[in-house]
């Protein structure tokens, strides 16, 4: 009886740990994106030159990594909570 008990808080103790993304994410600097849009379900609205495209994206520990047209995009969520895509596609923090 205590098993089932042991796991259920394990589990509860790392969905805690994991960061969670909601809310809109907006591009700094020389970003590719406009914004980037998290909503419920694991999906994301991406907007780029003005036109909103719909992917899916998963939280691997720091990892992001967004679905859009068949193609992956890995982002690192960085010490301050925003999302480092690398030089090329840039950084994108909560707005």
């Amino acid at each position: 009886m205590k098993r089932p008990i042991v796991i259920a808080m394990a589990t509860l103790a790392l969905t805690a740990c994991s960061p969670r993304l909601s809310g809109v994410y907006k591009g700094t600097g020389n970003a590719i994106f406009e914004k980037i849009e998290f909503l419920s379900g694991g999906k994301a609205d991406v907007s780029i030159f003005g036109t909103i495209r719909e992917g899916k994206y998963e939280v691997d520990g720091k990892r992001v990594v967004i679905s859009l047209n068949g193609q992956n995009q890995v982002f690192e969520i960085d010490d301050k909570g925003c999302l480092d895509g690398g030089r090329l596609v840039g950084t994108y923090c909560h707005a």
